[in-house]
């Protein structure tokens, strides 16, 4: 099966979620955790599969609507700009 979701790193010393690999290990060298976070909570795994069954995403479905703290963030930002 051909991924859906893009790869993620994870920090093996502080557990933060990097979207690129090298941001990972020059966060915490020397080792990170290669995964997948749930599209919807963004709770980190192992396999993509168990990303999709976390909250029940179905990547076949619609897109999921943003949360209002996820609207609230995105405005935020914006007005940082």
């Amino acid at each position: 099966m051909e991924s859906i979701l893009d790869p993620k790193w994870k920090c093996s010393e502080c557990g933060l979620v990097h979207d690129d690999e090298g941001d990972a290990h020059d966060c915490c060298r020397p080792e990170v955790t290669e995964g997948y976070e749930c599209p919807l909570c963004g709770a980190f795994f192992e396999y993509e599969e168990e990303a999709f069954a976390c909250c029940g995403y179905d990547p076949e479905g619609p897109l999921p609507l943003p949360t209002r703290e996820e609207l609230e963030d995105a405005g935020q930002q914006r007005l940082a700009l």
